[in-house]
């Protein structure tokens, strides 16, 4: 039995200034949550005096934090964004519509179809004597 995913106001504001790099790491995070919060996953661990409130490092220098509602079987995504940042603002935040969420799901899925682009190989200057 799967989860459900709630998406807070943060969480889709801080999704917006995010590099849509993210967003395939992202989308595969997001079905693992939906499957099974719960799962060992290296990249989450529970934060400190908040009861079922987790961090998640999303690539490098992003952190989602969510909280699991376990009677519920629902997973609220309450922001995401830069390791900076992401602290400062960690308190619940209103829930957005359904539309609005499912726009939300379209956003992050939709660039996982795409290949990722390429990686360019830094080119080397030989320096004469």
């Amino acid at each position: 039995m799967s989860y459900t995913l709630t998406f807070t106001r943060h969480f889709k504001d801080g999704l917006a200034h995010l590099p849509t790099e993210i967003f395939p790491i992202l989308d595969r995070q997001l079905k693992n949550l939906e499957t099974d919060p719960f799962t060992r996953n290296p990249n989450a661990k529970p934060m400190r005096n908040v009861r079922n409130l987790f961090r998640m490092r999303i690539g490098i220098h992003v952190r989602l934090l969510y909280k699991v509602c376990q009677p519920q079987r629902r997973v609220d995504l309450w922001n995401i964004g830069t390791r900076e940042s992401i602290y400062a603002r960690a308190k619940d935040g209103a829930l957005v519509s359904d539309g609005e969420a499912l726009l939300i799901r379209k956003m992050i899925g939709q660039t996982t179809s795409k290949q990722p682009p390429p990686r360019v190989k830094p080119t080397t200057t030989e320096q004469s004597p």
